[in-house]
């Protein structure tokens, strides 16, 4: 009997293991992010001269072709924007279709300082961890089964 519950519980890991993403991954959703980062600071550069809404996402087909465009490019799929107060500057964060393991955000987000830094690594509850890409940037991923 306690053979047949080592491997039922043995096959529970490797099953809940492959569901999230490893340090493999996470080193190349970093380097994917760090080749393409001058491409998501076009991105924010072009956002911020749209009449975009604090709240709900923003519907990527009203915006401009060549946004869309870059939001196809760079396998975007979601975007949302949030005024914080704590500058002049809305947040911006984009959701990648980069892991098929979790929901992988980036952010853009000058007020927090901490977390933008560059190494900086953190927990954000039980399945949220968040990655410091320094100059604003913020990834983090959310391995709840979504």
């Amino acid at each position: 009997m306690s053979i047949k519950v080592s491997i039922v519980f043995s096959f529970l890991l490797v099953v809940i293991g492959s569901c999230a993403p490893n340090r493999y991954d996470i080193n190349r959703y970093k380097r994917k992010f760090e080749e393409h980062r001058s491409d998501f600071d076009s991105l924010v550069s072009l956002l911020k001269t749209q009449n975009l809404q604090d709240g709900p996402p923003v519907n990527v087909n009203n915006l401009p072709d060549n946004i869309q465009r870059q939001l196809a490019a760079l396998e975007v799929f979601d975007i949302s924007v949030s005024f914080t107060g704590c500058t002049d500057t809305a947040v911006y964060e984009f959701t990648s279709s980069w892991s098929s393991k979790a929901a992988l955000h980036f952010s853009w987000d000058l007020c927090d300082k901490d977390q933008a830094s560059k190494g900086y690594h953190g927990k954000s509850g039980e399945m949220i961890e968040v990655w410091g890409m320094g100059d604003g940037w913020i990834m983090w991923i959310d391995s709840d089964f979504y």
